[in-house]
Parts: C-alpha cells; structure tokens; sequence
C-alpha cells in the first residue's frame, strides 16, 4: 500500500524501508498497517478517518464510495491483534477491496478518494 501511494503522489514519512532505487529512491515505506494508517490520519496526508466501532454496519453504510479502509482487530488474526489495510470500491454485490476484506474485526478507519 505504501508503494501505491507514494505512486499517487501521497507524501508521508515512513519508517521502516527506505526505497534504494529508481524514481522514488529516498522514500521510505511503511510496512505495519496500524503505522500506516496512524500516517495516513495525519491532517498533512489524508486527515482523520471516518470510523466504525461496529463493522457489522460499514458496508451498508459506506454506499457508493471508494477509498483506503483500515481493518483493525482482525478476528482470528495473530491472535485477535492483526491488522490489514486496502483500498475498498463498491460493487454491484457490495463493497469489494482489492486484497481482502476483513469485515470480522474491532474497527474499521475508511478514507475516502474522489
């Protein structure tokens, strides 16, 4: 995910690899999604999240929106503590994310993109 922003022209600081060749040397990548999604919560990047405590209610509630989603808690997931975090569009069927969906967690941060 951080290589797709960074590609969108979405300028953070990551801390963890830095990105030793090509068009984005220099840049640093953030590889945990909680940090990630921490950064992205940063009024100079994206700003403060939309979010769910109740996940069972997101995908009704998110509508005709696309966006980057923060998936956190996962269920069943290292132990409950995991984290995932993708971009989501909506379907026909519902809500769809371009990796994985993990409706089955704690909390759900939504950014939308227009």
């Amino acid at each position: 995910m951080s290589v797709a922003l960074i590609k969108s022209g979405v300028k953070f600081k990551g801390r963890l690899l830095p990105i030793k060749e090509g068009k984005w040397k220099g840049r640093s990548i953030e590889t945990g999604a909680k940090n990630l999604a921490d950064i992205l919560s940063q009024a100079t990047v994206f700003g403060k999240p939309a979010v769910w405590r109740d996940p069972t209610k997101f995908q009704t509630e998110l509508g005709n929106k696309k966006g980057v989603v923060f998936f956190w808690k996962i269920d069943g997931y290292n132990g409950g503590s995991g984290s995932h975090i993708d971009l989501i569009e909506p379907t026909s069927a519902g809500a769809v994310c371009h990796s994985h969906c993990y409706f089955t967690c704690k909390q759900i941060w939504f950014w939308e993109l227009r």
